[in-house]
């Protein structure tokens, strides 16, 4: 087979894409197969074509395939629907592959993170038949700024490529100024100038283009190369293309990062389709990679304790709960409280390999622990009587002092020794005189109140903001990172709660400040999606728009986090203002605007129905 010369091969730096070749193999054995066949670096597809959340023990079995074997993960794809398949993409697919989409845009960023990956593939998805195609590209600008966002905060870039019409029919990206120009509008739309245009010379070549004029007009905007050979699709070699001419020119053009080969191997073993380069080029040298020409984004190197940190000082990010791979026996956890937030929290510790003892008043949540693999007690003392751990997750301060004081209370039944992680969201106050009572029974205390919703809850990707010591948070981090995805120590015991207090004054002043807008457009007589859409994709985007924008469109106000529990949140944060003697000018004005609304009994509507509050205001509908 005709191949590169050992200078030319030499020049480039290859990788090789595991979810094309060596698929003879199961999964977890190929990166091992392509560091034995000389390479150093690998891409993926994503693997798991079922679902977008695959469960944490399957991320961590990869992750640590990839790691015992030596290579670097260069590039991983977002989710993409059935692929290899029928699909070519999920993120402008109305409905469910949509939001399959999006709920995998954090979990891939994550696992790309922990790998050192800092190239993120977005596949646009396919035309469907009786939709109109503005509506897909307007979901798809949406699901791509998603997905920039999230790939700036890891110092990564998003990847658009275009596909062939012959192959790929219904695939609207079938040349390369069709995929550079989504490019320009996810980078218009965000302003962080980290989508990069991926040029498959393969795609590119079966589409017909002038190979040499699109290296010449667009090297300088790439952020990834892939090749397989013409007519064929297979190795270099086997067809017509010329590609170490090719690539020589985009490394003449500028392009000095990392070549996917994404071929297929045909009848033969993978291993055995590289002669035509040589061994010694395969191991890739040392250059700085194409990509975004900035640093990782601030949310993703916080100073404390996150987890952005441990990976620094532990080399990678550990994914599995440490009890894995040291052998440490996991504790055993008591958890009271099976509401909205506890049931699936308590849940996934199940999952996560956990022995959960549950108890709650309600015979129904009890029901629902155990259908998962839980245990339930018929008292807060049986629960906590033989646990190392416990958990509480209940609605305020009252119902927290209910269950952790008196004779049949958390603190005279616990065993001296076990750890308290209060997960309710109450007064700072509260939980510094909880950890002073606890410490007088043996009993070591953190509070760690959540953000993320129920949401966030069933999906293990909460926000968990902890106070207390040190060598606490270091004993629970395995539970936390069965929890949540962003776990910080934050402070001395209270410190947790003061800053969920924070997030929940954000959050509501956030919301009304949406809130007002909403009306502000609908009386203007503007298209209020469009301008929704447009306003997510600049300086005015965030989470609260993104997660709320469909409660605002459609008027659905059903309880994701109720108005009843903003209240007693904005309480805490306006008294623990008023005692540390900060001014809350806005937060003030947006509490009393919570409190109107639940004194005309919409207390039980999600907090999106602050709405409401100002359409009365406004002598708008209702």
């Amino acid at each position: 087979m005709p191949g590169f010369s050992t200078d030319a091969a030499a020049e480039q730096r290859f990788d090789v894409n595991l979810s094309i070749l060596f698929t003879e193999l199961p999964l977890l054995e190929r990166p091992a197969a392509a560091a034995a066949a000389g390479f150093t670096a690998v891409e993926l597809w994503w693997p798991w074509t079922d679902t977008p959340t695959p469960p944490r023990a399957e991320l961590d079995a990869l992750k640590a395939a990839i790691e015992d074997a030596g290579v670097q993960l260069i590039g991983l794809n977002f989710y993409a629907g059935q692929l290899p398949g029928p699909d070519r993409g999920a993120l402008s697919l109305p409905g469910e592959e949509s939001e399959r989409f999006r709920a995998n845009v954090d979990v891939a960023a994550d696992f790309a993170h922990a790998l050192g990956c800092t190239a993120l593939n977005a596949l646009y998805g396919n035309r469907v038949e009786g939709v109109d195609p503005a509506e897909q590209d307007e979901l798809a600008l949406e699901n791509l700024v998603l997905a920039a966002r999230a790939a700036d905060q890891i110092g990564a870039a998003l990847l658009v490529e275009a596909l062939n019409a012959p192959e790929s029919p219904r695939y609207p990206l079938v040349s390369a100024p069709a995929a550079v120009a989504v490019v320009d509008r996810v980078n218009e739309a965000t302003g962080l100038g980290n989508a990069r245009f991926l040029m498959d010379l393969y795609h590119l070549s079966r589409n017909g283009e002038d190979l040499p004029s699109v290296i010449e007009r667009y090297a300088a905007r790439t952020g990834h190369v892939q090749i397989a050979d013409d007519p064929g699709r297979g190795a270099p070699g086997t067809g017509s293309l010329p590609l170490a001419e090719l690539l020589g020119l985009l490394r003449e053009r500028g392009y000095e990062g990392w070549v996917g080969l994404e071929y297929k191997p045909g009848d033969r073993p993978s291993a055995e389709t590289f002669d035509w380069l040589p061994r010694g080029a395969r191991a890739a040298r040392t250059v700085r990679a194409a990509g975004p020409a900035h640093p990782p984004h601030p949310h993703r190197s916080l100073s404390g304790n996150s987890r952005t940190q441990n990976r620094s000082q532990r080399g990678t990010l550990t994914m599995s709960n440490p009890a894995d791979s040291s052998g440490t026996p996991r504790p055993a956890i008591a958890w009271i409280g099976l509401g909205i937030m506890g049931s699936p929290m308590s849940e996934n510790l199940v999952k996560a390999g956990y022995d959960v003892t549950g108890f709650t008043l309600e015979q129904d949540k009890l029901d629902r622990l155990t259908a998962a693999g839980g245990t339930a007690a018929g008292s807060i003392a049986e629960a906590v009587r033989d646990a190392d751990v416990v958990i509480t997750m209940v609605p305020a301060s009252p119902q927290v002092e209910a269950i952790a004081y008196g004779p049949d209370g958390i603190l005279e039944n616990a065993r001296s020794g076990a750890l308290l992680i209060d997960m309710s969201s109450i007064t700072p106050q509260t939980s510094v005189d909880l950890a002073a009572a606890a410490r007088d029974k043996g009993i070591r205390v953190l509070d760690a109140p959540v953000s993320g919703g129920e949401a966030g809850a069933v999906e293990a990707v909460l926000s968990i903001m902890v106070g207390g010591e040190q060598a606490d948070f270091d004993r629970a981090r395995p539970i936390f990172e069965a929890l949540g995805r962003t776990v910080v120590l934050c402070g001395p015991h209270g410190s947790g709660q003061t800053v969920k207090a924070a997030n929940q004054l954000i959050v509501a002043v956030n919301i009304q400040a949406c809130a007002e807008a909403v009306v502000f457009l609908e009386k203007s007589g503007v298209d209020l999606r469009a301008a929704l859409d447009v306003l997510n994709g600049g300086l005015a985007g965030s989470t609260v728009l993104t997660r709320k924008k469909d409660n605002f469109l459609q008027r659905d106000f059903r309880p994701g986090f109720r108005i009843d529990l903003h209240h007693k949140d904005m309480g805490i944060v306006t008294d623990a203002a008023r005692n540390v003697g900060a001014a809350l000018p806005v937060g003030v004005v947006v509490a009393q605007l919570v409190a109107s609304l639940r004194a005309q009994g919409d207390g039980g509507l999600d907090h999106s129905a602050l709405l409401r509050a100002v359409e009365r205001l406004s002598g708008a509908r209702v």
